[in-house]
């Protein structure tokens, strides 16, 4: 991996499990996650303090922060942007944000080939990107449901996000990423 020469902050809050990473100045990669459904507010600082203790830094030593964009949960991106907005605004650092789709875009397509990303919606519906590409394009994000999934014979194999893609009960009829 090519070195960035910053440390690089990121927060991902879109889904049930909440996790912060953050990539130092040399390359290296530092990772903590809370898997309590729905309480990021709770957990947050104290993921994003976990891992600067990780890397030995300080919360002025973050230079610039990555915010996940979802889709997801309206109140963890909510609570997620928020908190990187505070960041932003008191350490005098730059913010870009980013879909979970883009983030996973490249590597996905290079170890996989053609895949279709799942991210529960409600109500038996999913959003669903398909990775044709290692550069994804958000305005392709659809939302797809349990049933459309079962007939839709030119999906690409599977990749689920904060689900166990078994419960869609397709029966091994699309491959799955894992």
């Amino acid at each position: 991996m090519k070195s960035v020469e910053k440390n690089i902050l990121a927060i991902d809050s879109s889904t049930s499990v909440l996790r912060v990473g953050l990539l130092d100045s040399t390359g290296r990669i530092y990772e903590a996650e809370n898997h309590d459904r729905f309480r990021h507010a709770e957990f947050i600082f104290k993921l994003i303090d976990d891992v600067l203790s990780q890397a030995g830094l300080d919360k002025n030593e973050i230079e610039g922060i990555v915010i996940a964009t979802g889709p997801g949960s309206f109140t963890g991106l909510r609570v997620g942007m928020a908190a990187a907005k505070a960041l932003v605004l008191s350490l005098g650092i730059p913010m870009v944000g980013l879909s979970i789709y883009s983030a996973i875009a490249g590597r996905l397509f290079r170890e996989h080939g053609r895949t279709a990303v799942l991210v529960p919606s409600r109500r038996d519906e999913y959003y669903i990107g398909k990775i044709e590409t290692p550069d994804f394009d958000d305005s392709r994000i659809s939302v797809i449901t349990r049933e459309q999934l079962k007939t839709s014979p030119e999906l690409p194999p599977l990749l689920a996000i904060d689900f166990d893609i078994d419960r869609l009960g397709l029966e091994n009829e699309l491959g799955v990423v894992s």
